[in-house]
């Protein structure tokens, strides 16, 4: 069965917004049958990535790169959006899934080899929580200057008791959303009682979304997380294995049932810390260098690297290792904030970037650092109206700095 016209209108916009590319510049019907059937297989969840590529990434960047030779052999010049603030060479999203806030002694008891000899004496004597962690978190972060995001349960612990240390973290910026419970990913009943919960415990509707156990249904979990009006998720992730589950590491708003894209936008979840020392049993040398290695990959295709570290896990082997994780993120000079902000900032980067007769323009109000990345041939330079020019990683990166700005080639 041939691809249809929706499918191929599907994947072309997606690409476009992939790679930054101006407004019109995929054609559905010109687009290689394979690549736009492997868009739609997968975001259908028809097929799963095999490896820890994100293969359908890695496929829409060697297509990017084909656009951009035939535009510098027959124009002498390429332009797209820069994907991320200032041009920064990649982005980060720090999560933590906040499953438990107490558990009792026998609990810690039986466990005990998770945690340090000192803590599980500490917290026999009640003097320490093992499992309460959400502050001590936010100052490893506080150190390092960045913030997060929280995703809270609704059923399993009382929230109205955490209202207070959670809206104080949400004044200094670090974002709160849910944690969806069992049977949420699949019933537009069940999710509306957990919003429901989450909004009358702590004052405020949650807008981001990641679902307990990373539980999903290509065919409902997107629909019953925008009807309940989410405006990004976070679902999207492996647990037993590393990798790419929809073989993609930036934004993307999924495909409708009719092939139109939804409102809501997707952050792939790329690593989760019980992925590393629960499933795959690795020791903390082993997961480190496998972190690294996932971190590399998404470095390298200008991704979004969203962690999951559950807050109640660093306290234990190996999540313990989360402020070292955090480090080896943050010293490749990424953009770093928590998912509401990286949401925000690709969708204001949707601002239509518009092309003819080589001028570019941006239809819409630019979001403050918006840069576009400019190539030509050698000795060709544009002109720049309200914005600046400069080198950077042997490519012009201009700076959009106004509401008029223009890049005139020629």
């Amino acid at each position: 069965m041939g691809l249809t016209a929706d499918e191929r209108s599907y994947a072309a916009f997606l690409i476009e917004d992939n790679l930054g590319l101006p407004k019109g510049e995929v054609d559905g019907k010109e687009l290689p049958g394979d690549l736009a059937e492997l868009i739609g297989s997968t975001l259908r969840g028809k097929r799963e990535p095999a490896g820890e590529g994100p293969d359908v990434e890695e496929a829409i960047r060697a297509y990017g790169e084909q656009l951009r030779k035939d535009s510098l052999r027959t124009e002498g010049y390429f332009v797209r959006k820069a994907r991320w603030p200032g041009g920064a060479p990649f982005a980060a999203c720090i999560t933590h899934d906040v499953d438990n806030v107490s558990r009792p002694l026998k609990h810690v008891l039986e466990r005990r080899r998770r945690f340090s000899t000192a803590g599980v004496v500490l917290a026999a004597l009640g003097v320490r929580s093992l499992y309460d962690n959400i502050s001590e978190v936010a100052k490893i972060e506080r150190k390092r200057g960045v913030t997060s995001t929280y995703y809270l349960l609704s059923s399993e612990y009382d929230l109205a008791k955490l209202a207070r240390k959670l809206g104080s973290l949400r004044a200094r910026g670090w974002e709160v959303g849910l944690h969806g419970d069992f049977g949420t990913h699949d019933s537009p009943e069940r999710m509306a009682e957990a919003v429901g919960r989450f909004t009358s415990a702590l004052g405020f509707a949650p807008r981001g979304l990641r679902e307990h156990y990373l539980q999903f249904d290509f065919g409902k979990t997107w629909e019953v997380a925008q009807g309940a009006g989410f405006l990004h998720d976070s679902s999207v992730g492996n647990r037993d294995k590393l990798g790419f589950k929809v073989g993609l590491c930036t934004p993307f708003q999924p495909p409708g049932s009719d092939w139109e894209p939804m409102s809501i936008l997707e952050l792939p979840l790329v690593l989760m810390d019980t992925t590393l020392w629960g499933y795959l049993k690795l020791d903390e040398q082993q997961g480190l260098e496998a972190a690294r290695r996932i971190l590399d990959r998404v470095e390298d295709l200008g991704g979004l690297f969203t962690l999951l570290w559950h807050q109640e896990s660093v306290k234990m082997k190996g999540g313990r290792m989360f402020a070292e994780i955090i480090d080896m993120v943050l010293e490749k000079g990424c953009y770093a904030a928590p998912a509401a902000a990286i949401a925000s900032w690709w969708t204001a980067r949707k601002a239509p970037l518009v092309h003819y007769g080589g001028v570019y323009r941006l239809d819409g109000t630019p979001p403050e650092g918006l840069c576009l990345e400019f190539e030509g041939k050698e000795g060709l330079k544009p002109l720049v109206k309200g914005g600046t020019m400069e080198e950077m990683r042997g490519k012009t990166l201009v700076r959009v700095a106004s509401d008029d700005f223009e890049l005139r080639v020629g």
